[in-house]
């Protein structure tokens, strides 16, 4: 079923907790699928266009799962942006101008429309639930198998517009956050020594491709020739590891440095109190040391939960969209510095 809305939520996949959440922020799997009869989108001709957005609006039409989606085109360049910083869609507005967006209520579902391919599957789960993400993923992808037609090769697999994304197509993925490995030098090393070559892992970055503090993304480099269940399991030791040696080095910086991270933690919340004007590079600092502090029980200020929404509500087209209800970018940035701080004022207040 499809409702039309076209307002991003005010809450998301990101408002919620999950199983080692101190360290793994979320659980994300992406299925690429194509519509076999139709060229990929970069070379469809607008009436194609029209009849993949037809076919694609029928089959989710069609899901038990309520989605909520926006007229196809009819999407602002503002609310595109909050779905890239959401980590909804993978570009900016201008490199998709066809592609459209059906999100399921709580936004840990959603079908992405002419993308890079004609469907792309995208599924969240808070913390680390992989299984559950796949899950989810796999079941939707069943029901709009079954009225699409998806293009599949014996050789191949699942075709896709770009060859590195074929075979299972599907990418595996976490974001971490793992400020001890990086204060002291040791995550290169780690991974390094203990990663097998099909893992990647590599900086989180915002809207805009800038990298957000600790913040990083451990996810599959390759999707031929290897099993669905395969990538998952593979993924899934992955992070074990990492969740151990990140609470190892936590527990050495804390024992070696104690003094040192406790005033700096400290200080992250009295500026983040404090703060009159905020720039999103300085937000992503503090708030990183702030969820340390969290996880080692040297604030309670707030919830790591809490910490987490602000990564993502404290981005700049989040912001805009709560100064402005106009599809409306240029925004003095001193503007939207004291509108971030004010937001996150707010959001220790409550608590």
């Amino acid at each position: 079923m499809i409702i039309r809305s076209d307002a991003p939520r005010t809450d998301s996949w990101f408002t919620g907790s999950g199983p080692d959440d101190d360290v793994v922020v979320s659980s994300r799997v992406r299925l690429s699928r194509n519509i076999d009869g139709f060229p990929f989108p970069a070379s469809l001709a607008p009436e194609e266009t029209a009849e993949v957005q037809r076919k694609v609006e029928r089959a989710v039409e069609a899901s038990p799962t309520v989605f909520r989606a926006p007229h196809l085109g009819g999407v602002g360049t503002l609310e595109r942006r909050i779905f890239v910083e959401r980590n909804l869609l993978s570009s900016p507005p201008a490199a998709f101008p066809d592609s459209a967006v059906y999100l399921s209520s709580d936004e840990s579902l959603a079908v992405v429309l002419n993308e890079q391919d004609h469907v792309r599957i995208v599924s969240f789960q808070a913390g680390n639930r992989l299984e559950a993400a796949y899950d989810a993923a796999d079941c939707l992808d069943g029901e709009l198998e079954d009225q699409l037609g998806y293009a599949v090769s014996l050789r191949w697999g699942y075709l896709s517009s770009e060859i590195k994304n074929s075979g299972t197509a599907m990418r595996v993925s976490a974001m971490l956050h793992l400020p001890a490995l990086t204060e002291l030098g040791e995550l290169a090393e780690v991974v390094e020594a203990n990663f097998p070559p099909e893992i990647g892992l590599k900086r989180f970055p915002d809207a805009d491709g800038r990298s957000r503090a600790a913040m990083f993304l451990l996810s599959n480099k390759v999707t031929l020739g290897l099993s669905e269940r395969s990538l998952i399991d593979l993924l899934e030791d992955c992070l074990v590891m990492l969740v151990h040696y990140e609470r190892t080095a936590r527990e050495r910086l804390l024992g070696e440095r104690s003094e040192e991270v406790n005033r700096a933690v400290q200080a992250a919340v009295a500026r983040l109190s404090g703060v009159n004007e905020l720039s999103d590079e300085e937000l992503f600092e503090l708030l990183s040391l702030l969820r340390f502090g969290i996880a080692a029980g040297l604030s309670t200020r707030v919830s790591l939960t809490d910490v987490t929404t602000l990564f993502f509500t404290g981005q700049r087209s989040h912001v805009i969209r709560l100064i402005s209800e106009a599809d409306k970018l240029e925004i003095d940035e001193e503007e939207v510095n004291k509108r971030r701080a004010r937001l996150v004022r707010e959001t220790l207040d409550q608590v």
